[in-house]
């Protein structure tokens, strides 16, 4: 039956019950995780038997799985918690999707403390934009133990914050047209979009995998559900947390992670976005060195080499991410022609062909 919320009224019912998922992969995460279910535990305007959460142990070490069932306990909703020995998560998420029961699957980062109305907010949203595939909201910093740094402005992006995102809704993907997707921390899906992707596309960014900060994961199931013919939204009514401790404001830890981000986004764009065969020849590989050594020298070496601003740094950090990235390509192009490794070509980005 119809229930009024916020200023909307929308159709909660259905026949097979649950509406929403929220799938939350940790890994080693025992020390975070109770918070982050805490303020799930705190979901309103769903019914018991509309929402559930899921907790995918992505090859945690530690303790995770004992805590996740402890705090689990006293939700009045279905819960599950399943192992996922696959380290990267990618195929944590993958494993969440194939046991999820929501229409609408929510995934939750172990640093992430949605806002009471998150989940009802995503169902609402999905139920009002039928062409809608992939949605995402305002993810607001909360550092811990820590103050804003004065280069926050530098780097909040990188670690996917956007509190001045804006009180509107709006497009970022038309249907077929991939420009760009929200964060990861607190996207959501059409659960049957994801299994058509899982199900259909070789995922190719692994995303974190345990100490390794690799990313795009995120990136890449939004770009691939766009080219399945579903929009990709900001929406403004979804609000997150997204908590800051003070290892990551650390100089050395963000030119880390944007030196993995400039490798990880450039296989994205190479293979998904571009469509690229992967591995590639060894002349295709070399091409793409080549252009993109000129295009740095057309920027500027000087800058890029004796960075003294923050902003100039993770410029050059980013670069050199590219560049590892690339020379690994040209690694792989030579090995697959010398010993026949890498599986032969194949292409990592199907639907879109140079």
């Amino acid at each position: 039956m119809p229930r009024k919320y916020g200023r909307r009224w929308v159709t909660l019912s259905r026949e097979s019950g649950i509406l929403v998922t929220a799938c939350i992969c940790v890994h080693n995460g025992a020390s975070r995780l109770p918070s982050v279910l805490d303020c799930l535990r705190g979901q309103k305007g769903l019914g018991d038997a509309e929402w559930e959460v899921v907790v995918v142990d992505n090859g945690s070490r530690d303790n995770t799985g004992d805590v996740a069932r402890a705090t689990l306990r006293e939700f009045p909703c279905r819960t599950q918690v399943v192992k996922e020995d696959t380290l990267g998560l990618s195929h944590a998420r993958r494993r969440g999707a194939s046991v999820a029961g929501g229409d609408v699957l929510v995934y939750v980062d172990d640093d992430n403390l949605l806002a009471p109305d998150y989940l009802t907010e995503c169902m609402c949203f999905f139920r009002e934009h039928p062409k809608a595939g992939v949605a995402g909201g305002r993810a607001v910093p909360l550092f811990h133990g820590c103050e804003r740094p004065g280069y926050w402005e530098s780097i909040r992006g990188l670690l996917a914050t956007n509190e001045d995102a804006g009180d509107e809704d709006s497009l970022k993907s038309a249907a077929g047209q991939y420009r760009s997707v929200p964060f990861g921390a607190g996207m959501a899906f059409r659960r049957s979009v994801l299994l058509d992707v899982y199900g259909s596309e070789t995922i190719v960014c692994s995303d974190r995998k345990g100490r390794n900060l690799a990313a795009s994961g995120d990136l890449e199931l939004g770009c691939r559900a766009v080219r399945k013919g579903w929009e990709a939204w900001y929406c403004a009514a979804l609000s997150l947390q997204h908590v800051i401790p003070a290892r990551r404001l650390g100089v050395g830890y963000i030119l880390r992670l944007q030196r993995s981000v400039g490798s990880s986004h450039a296989l994205f764009q190479y293979a998904v976005v571009d469509g690229e065969t992967y591995p590639p020849s060894v002349l295709r590989a070399l091409k793409h060195v080549w252009w993109f050594t000129s295009n740095r020298l057309r920027e500027g070496v000087r800058r890029a080499l004796l960075p003294r601003t923050m902003a100039e740094r993770l410029l050059r950090a980013r670069s050199i991410g590219k560049l590892a990235f690339l020379l690994q390509l040209v690694g792989m192009a030579f090995r697959s022609v010398l010993f026949g490794r890498g599986g032969g070509t194949h292409s990592a980005g199907s639907e879109h062909k140079r």
